[in-house]
């Protein structure tokens, strides 16, 4: 077992105009593999492992304004800084995560949601995040993480309550190229999968 105390501080002032400003700040966790926190032995190569810790301590803090100009439309831009004392690494020969080193992610992340008819909604959601490793690596040269996507985007268009009762939408994702390796001489390509419903 293990435990971790996370404290977290949030201040908004506002609204002035249907606008409001925030501030976030505080610490979290994320957990490592948990066969990792006991192995004593690489079972790889049968030598002797260390332990990675089990619970891994980040501290983070965001600032956004957030406005609402009218009551089918919400809007939301913020600016945010994330660090973590481990990176979790997925490691592709071997099939599994690793605990790696610190690393630190800057970014923004914008969010609109509106009624545009209604009964028609749409949704976007779009951030762009720099993650880098904090410290060098003489085994993996580079500070980039692999598989920390830079880009990423949600947009959507639903309905409800039409023709009768009918109700669906459509929505696309886009995921940006991501570094493959700690260089970055290796990149994935991007993705846009698309999805749909009706009922």
């Amino acid at each position: 077992t293990e435990g971790i105390v996370s404290p977290k501080f949030g201040l908004v002032l506002g609204p002035w105009a249907k606008t409001e400003f925030y501030f976030n700040a505080g610490t979290g966790f994320h957990s490592n593999d948990a066969r990792g926190t006991v192995t004593t032995v690489d079972p790889g190569t049968g030598l002797a492992a260390q332990p990675t810790p089990f619970l891994v301590r980040s501290r983070g803090a965001e600032v956004g304004v957030r406005t609402k100009p009218g009551k089918d439309v919400t809007s939301t831009l913020s600016a945010f800084v994330l660090d973590f004392d481990s990176e979790i690494v997925f490691v592709g020969d071997a099939g599994t995560t690793e605990a790696s080193r610190p690393s630190r992610r800057i970014g923004f992340e914008y969010t609109l949601h509106a009624r545009v008819l209604p009964w028609l909604f749409l949704d976007l959601d779009a951030a762009y995040t720099h993650a880098r490793f904090t410290t060098d690596d003489p085994d993996a040269p580079g500070r980039y993480i692999p598989g920390a996507t830079e880009g990423v985007v949600s947009a959507g268009l639903s309905f409800d309550k039409v023709w009768g009762g009918w109700f669906g939408g459509v929505k696309v994702r886009y995921f940006g190229p991501r570094p493959l390796i700690a260089d970055n001489s290796v990149r994935s390509g991007a993705r846009a999968p698309v999805s749909m419903r009706l009922g």
